[in-house]
């Protein structure tokens, strides 16, 4: 019976590595290596070639894997002793290890059938050498001179059902592991072994319902909740197999397995508060696995725990200290904690080779604008940082510049603020998104003409451009001159972007202004519900619902604006405006 190729990767790849005698593992095992380490462990008990010089000496080669060397000397000993099935088992043992397969055979063969088959171990280990040779039907007969005189060896029965299952004899197979779950009723492992037939046949209602026999016989079998999991992972059931997961782990906190399978399925749903637990178990368990504290630092950050994120970094940078990664993320974390000295010390540790050093760059050019902010000294620093940087990265002087403008912009340096744009207006990055800020900017520098200037040029190359329509529309509406025109202009606007809310609270506002106060609050009520949260727009109901004399609602409008509003200035207006309504009158900058 093949692989089933059409099932997800983890279904395949975690599903169909598990072993016979283990609920827990970090590689699978091979059968053989699985039961030579048992026979070897039962080998080191005897005490007769402790004092033999040779012995020691095979036993030392095998310590430094050199198997050829310590095969020689146990086939020497094994001539001058050739009664002594221990020295034959160890010597096959080392054949195997040294994948000198063929020359094991005779060795095990004598000695199992020495054993009158009651050598189990010796018997496993023969028949996997038989199923590495492929020679599976002999193997099968190994397993069955097992079964016959031990009907409950539970690693005899599970392989020997295995074998009869690579041989396309489903049936045979469940028949076999279902007899032995009969009579060894306290494992599960007989019915997990079905499931997994079952999911290689695609029956996954089969499959689930043996897995869940298995765990029900044992709630302990790792296996048996990750094949439960798995089929709910496949069917896209993620919460229910979270729900598998964590129902084990309750009990078996430390199982690394499906602690990994919970982690990734938790990262990949998002559910970052969630998974921190698992992950910082799991990191417990392996603590030189980067990667997994790579994502346990990331998933600190994610959940705003910055102290825990940073002391993850840091002890990951002092056996990595060039590492950009680790750098990029811990100059994140004190930029997000508004920590811009440390973040712009890490930013600048990112050497000029690496992907991250333009971002880099850009970022501390970001918190040097907001540092210059409340220390003006820091003006000129700003100025000659991101002038160095246009020069070096060429591709972002127009990102730079724009970091530039905002500045002098929040300064209120309105001239200098186009002055950084117009230096940069040639650019062929300079899109129409700048060219709009360059005419905003020219319009609080009470520019008008030469904001008008800008919009135009586009509407030149793009006549149906309803954001520039929008522009210069509206800005005629402020300031009350060539009504016709605008209404001519936020009328186009709007007919090419009719769900754009602030193209119609635009044109609301021009209804306001003629008079038609019922049609504006109409219209602007509508974009209102296409852009929530735009300051302005509640603005404009608010003083719509005052000119009504409806204060309740001028009010409620008010205090949405204030909580949309990130402008200093305006926030202030606006609480200044709401202590005004009780008196049912509004400041004159809101009429």
């Amino acid at each position: 019976m093949g692989l089933n190729h059409k099932l997800s990767l983890p279904l395949i790849a975690v599903l169909f590595i598990s072993c016979a005698t283990s609920h827990r593992f970090s590689r699978p095992k091979t059968q053989i290596e699985k039961n030579f380490e048992k026979v070897i462990a039962q080998q080191e008990k005897s005490k007769e070639y402790r004092d033999n010089k040779a012995y020691f000496i095979s036993s030392a080669a095998l310590m430094s894997e050199d198997y050829e060397q310590a095969a020689k000397i146990l086939e020497k000993l094994s001539k001058e002793n050739k009664e002594d099935n221990f020295l034959k088992r160890k010597l096959a043992v080392t054949l195997i290890k040294g994948a000198k397969l063929e020359e094991s055979l005779p060795i095990l063969e004598e000695v199992f059938k020495k054993s009158k088959y009651e050598d189990s171990q010796i018997g496993l280990v023969l028949a996997g050498v038989y199923t590495g040779l492929n020679q599976g039907k002999k193997a099968q007969a190994v397993y069955q001179k097992i079964l016959k005189k031990d009907p409950s060896h539970v690693d005899a029965c599970v392989f020997l059902g295995k074998s009869f299952a690579l041989n396309d004899n489903f049936n045979k197979a469940k028949k076999l592991l279902t007899k032995c779950s009969k009579i060894s009723k306290k494992e599960g492992i007989f019915n997990y072994y079905i499931g997994k037939m079952y999911v290689d046949k695609e029956e996954y209602k089969k499959a689930m319902w043996h897995f869940k026999k298995a765990l029900r016989i044992d709630p302990d079998y790792s296996q048996a909740a990750l094949g439960v999991g798995l089929i709910h992972e496949q069917a896209k059931r993620n919460e229910k197999a979270v729900a598998v997961y964590e129902r084990f782990l309750k009990k078996n906190n430390d199982d690394v397995i499906i602690l990994n399978r919970v982690v990734s399925l938790l990262f990949a749903m998002q559910k970052y508060k969630e998974v921190v637990p698992y992950a910082e178990t799991l990191s417990d368990f392996d603590p030189d696995n980067l990667n997994l504290k790579v994502k346990l630092g990331i998933l600190y950050t994610d959940v705003e725990d910055y102290s825990r994120a940073i002391s993850v970094f840091k002890s990951l940078l002092k056996n990595s200290p060039k590492n950009d990664k680790l750098l990029y993320y811990l100059a994140a974390i004190y930029q997000e904690t508004k920590n811009y000295q440390d973040a712009i010390e890490y930013f600048t540790l990112i050497g000029p080779k690496s992907a991250l050093y333009q971002d880099s760059s850009v970022q501390i050019a970001q918190m040097l604008s907001k540092m210059a902010d409340v220390d003006s000294k820091l003006e000129s620093e700003l100025v000659g940082f991101i002038s160095q940087k246009s020069k070096e990265f060429p591709n972002l002087a127009v990102e730079f510049k724009v970091i530039e403008a905002n500045f002098f912009e929040r300064q209120s340096k309105y001239k200098r603020s186009i002055a950084s744009l117009q230096s940069v207006e040639a650019d062929e990055n300079f899109k129409d998104s700048h060219k709009f800020y360059l005419a905003s900017l020219f319009e609080l520098q009470k520019e008008f003409d030469k904001a008008y200037g800008v919009m135009f040029k586009i509407l030149k190359d793009d006549p149906q451009n309803a954001h520039a329509l929008n522009f210069i529309g509206y800005s005629y509406v402020e300031r009350e001159v060539k009504m016709d025109k605008a209404f001519e202009l936020l009328t186009k606007a709007s007919e090419l972007r009719p769900h754009d809310g602030y193209i119609k609270d635009s044109l609301g506002w021009y209804y306001y202004k003629v008079g038609n106060v019922q049609k504006a609050l109409s219209v602007i009520t509508d974009a209102s519900e296409l852009a929530k949260n735009d300051t302005s727009i509640q603005k404009h109901l608010a003083i719509i619902y005052a000119k009504l004399n409806n204060y309740k609602m001028a009010k409620k409008y008010l205090e949405n604006a204030l909580k949309y509003s990130s402008n200093s200035q305006t926030s202030l207006e606006l609480k200044e405006a709401i202590k005004a309504i009780e008196t049912k009158r509004l400041p004159a900058s809101f009429k």
